[in-house]
C-alpha cells in the first residue's frame, strides 16, 4: 500500500512539461476560437502568453498566435469598415472614401496574411493535440 502511494506521488510529481505546455496552448487556442468578437483581443493575449519551455512547442504556439493575430486584425478592420462605411450600406458614413479604402485595404491584407498562416497553425495544432494526450 505504501509503495502504491509512493508511486502515485512520484507520478504526479514527474509530470511532463511538454504535455502541460501543449495542453495550455490548446486550451488558449480553443478559448480564442470560441471568444466573442469583443473578447478576441484578450483571448489572443492569453494565447500569446501561454507557457512553453520546449522550443518546438513554443514554435507551434507562435504559429497559431500569428494566425490568430492576423485573423483578429482582419475581423476588426472589416467591422470598422462596415461601421464607418456609407449609410446606404448600413454604416454611419463617418469615413471618407479615401479613409474607407485604406481600412478595406488593411482588412484585405490581414485576411490574406491569416489565410497564408492558417496551414502552419493547423499543422501545429495537430502536433499539440497529439502531445497533449
Amino acid at each position: 500500500m505504501k509503495r502504491l502511494l509512493l508511486l502515485a506521488v512520484l507520478l504526479t510529481a514527474c509530470r511532463e512539461p511538454k504535455r502541460d505546455d501543449a495542453r495550455a496552448i490548446v486550451r488558449a487556442y480553443e478559448a480564442f476560437q470560441s471568444a466573442a468578437p469583443t473578447d478576441r483581443r484578450a483571448a489572443l493575449a492569453s494565447l500569446e502568453a501561454a507557457p512553453c519551455l520546449d522550443p518546438p512547442t513554443c514554435a507551434d504556439r507562435d504559429a497559431c498566435a500569428g494566425y490568430a493575430r492576423s485573423l483578429t486584425r482582419a475581423q476588426e478592420l472589416s467591422r470598422k469598415a462596415r461601421e464607418l462605411g456609407p449609410e446606404d450600406a448600413g454604416g454611419n458614413g463617418a469615413a471618407t472614401p479615401a479613409e474607407l479604402s485604406i481600412i478595406v485595404g488593411g482588412a484585405d491584407d490581414a485576411t490574406k496574411d491569416a489565410t497564408a498562416k492558417e496551414p502552419a497553425c493547423r499543422g501545429a495544432l495537430d502536433r499539440l493535440y497529439a502531445l497533449a494526450r
